[in-house]
């Protein structure tokens, strides 16, 4: 085992199809430990095949909304898995609840999100920090973000940005926040609804234009 829990055979010799062998039946997990798992952002095969593996061996997983993940599980022929929820209404009880059963009952937990990274712009962060808390081993998995896939193809080299996430739906708040990345130097990246998206960005443009007012 390495120090990620994967599996790369016993002695020497193997050839590289025993050790693949291997591998695919070996858990990829630990007891214990809480996986943050990315899964996709659109496409349902843009997905690793580590978290596969570790959504397979899990003994539950905590996400962001349970039907949702099932439908990607679903997809990858993963079904039958054991789910809490965890998301922006119950993580005050749920966060403490998963650290709790990792520790003392040390099942291993897969932690999703909607999609893209948990721990982003979602409660995952209170949960790793209750991790580190508590000593919980929380293991970090890449994969699909949307603000770096963005980011990818801006065809800036070398760019400097900053990520705001989701931004304050409460007036003053966000109306503090617009003007903020209105006077951003650097890229500035945000997530935001379908169905907000032209007024935040009329809101952007405002505090742009009220800033640069005499």
């Amino acid at each position: 085992l390495t120090g990620e829990g994967e599996y790369w055979g016993e002695g020497g010799g193997e050839s590289e199809g025993e050790q693949a062998a291997a591998s695919a039946t070996a858990s990829s997990v630990r007891p214990g430990h809480i996986y943050f798992v990315a899964t996709p952002i659109g496409n349902y095969d843009d997905i690793t095949l580590r978290a596969l593996r570790v959504l397979r061996d899990v003994d539950m997983i905590a996400a962001e909304d349970t039907r949702r993940t099932g439908l990607l599980l679903a997809h990858h022929g993963l079904g039958g898995k054991k789910f809490v929820s965890h998301h922006e209404h119950n993580w005050r009880a749920s966060a403490p609840e998963l650290v709790r059963r990792a520790r003392d009952e040390g099942l291993s937990i897969a932690l999703v999100s909607d999609a893209g990274t948990p721990g982003i712009s979602d409660p995952g962060a209170q949960l790793a920090m209750a991790c580190v808390t508590a000593g919980v081993p929380c293991v970090p998995l890449p994969g699909a973000c949307a603000a770096v896939s963005a980011l990818s193809v801006s065809g800036q080299s070398g760019l400097e940005w900053v990520f705001f996430g989701f931004l304050s739906q409460q007036g003053a708040e966000r109306k503090r926040q617009l003007a903020r990345v209105a006077g951003e130097t650097r890229a500035a990246v945000l997530y935001e609804a379908p169905h907000r998206l032209l007024s935040t960005l009329r809101g952007i443009v405002d505090a742009d234009a009220a800033a640069a007012a005499p």
